[in-house]
């Protein structure tokens, strides 16, 4: 049902474009979004692993690799495979480990929220060494609106898991709240595509392809590569820690940053992701 509510939103968004004036409210609706994701995420430093900062280093190498392999044919190309391929871990990556019957939710959980800290920092850092051709991005600049976007909800949240824990439970009956707006942020971002490609830049099929199939192929190496990286001890859990992504964040900063265009690849991950582990599900349910 989610993934048909997920097509809708994008087919919604190239029939009504009208949705690209609100791209005000993606930084917004991310944030409530992460506010709930924290709010049910328990983290003890106790549970980081050596394997985490592993996994990090593939998770910004192998993202850098492919932009800078991809920039002489499309820039626009290159960045969409970047931004998707070093976004966070998704807060839903634990949802799907347990799923898929994997015993190490708390080595997800903990990648969720050490991934979100380390990129927060990180990629006001690397964007500028990139070079990118028109785009003049500052590192201050830059480095406030993420930190506002992942530690503003990170703090409120463990600011009422602290002090009012009894409010928790309240907040957390509403959580599917968190799911609308995900379908929201998905509309805009497909209106605001649709719009660019009307109105302001005549994109060929080609590059929209291209797009698909460049981040079906870097999604399989991060899905394929997290669970080589944890061995026999975590295979399903560093592969949803390497792979499962928080696209709503990769969304927000192509339509911030870049162009609609460049949000064609969190778009295109959202539909992989969800196909992907959909099959991971049928050979897990086909192996019981």
């Amino acid at each position: 049902m989610q993934a048909l509510l997920i097509f809708f939103a994008i087919l919604l968004g190239i029939l009504l474009p009208f949705g690209h004036n609100w791209t005000f409210l993606l930084r917004y609706n991310l944030m409530v979004m992460l506010f709930f994701a924290f709010l049910s995420t328990r983290f003890h430093w106790r549970v980081v692993e050596q394997k985490h900062f592993v996994l990090l280093v593939f998770h910004i190498l192998i993202p850098v690799a492919f932009f800078l392999a991809l920039r002489p044919f499309n820039p626009d190309l290159a960045m969409a495979v970047f931004l998707i391929g070093i976004a966070p871990t998704a807060a839903a990556a634990p949802v799907i480990a347990e799923l898929l019957h994997s015993r190490r939710l708390e080595f997800v959980t903990t990648a969720v929220l050490l991934s979100s800290l380390v990129i927060a920092f990180a990629l006001p850092l690397i964007l500028p060494l990139l070079n990118i051709k028109g785009v003049k991005i500052e590192v201050l600049t830059m480095l406030k609106p993420i930190c506002i976007v992942v530690f503003v909800p990170l703090l409120v949240s463990a600011a009422f898991k602290g002090l009012l824990p009894k409010s928790v439970l309240f907040f957390l009956r509403y959580k599917q709240l968190g799911f609308l707006l995900f379908l929201l942020n998905v509309y805009i971002a497909s209106a605001n595509a649709t719009h660019y490609m009307r109105y302001e830049n005549a994109t060929g099929l080609p590059l929209i392809l291209s797009i698909f199939g460049m981040v079906a192929l870097i999604g399989s190496i991060l899905f394929i590569l997290g669970e080589k990286l944890g061995g026999k001890t975590c295979p399903v859990a560093a592969s949803m820690a390497l792979g499962r992504k928080n696209t709503m964040f990769s969304l927000w900063l192509a339509l911030t940053y870049f162009n609609p265009i460049v949000a064609l690849g969190p778009m295109a991950y959202i539909l992989f992701q969800n196909a992907f582990n959909g099959w991971q599900m049928y050979k897990v349910g086909k192996a019981t």
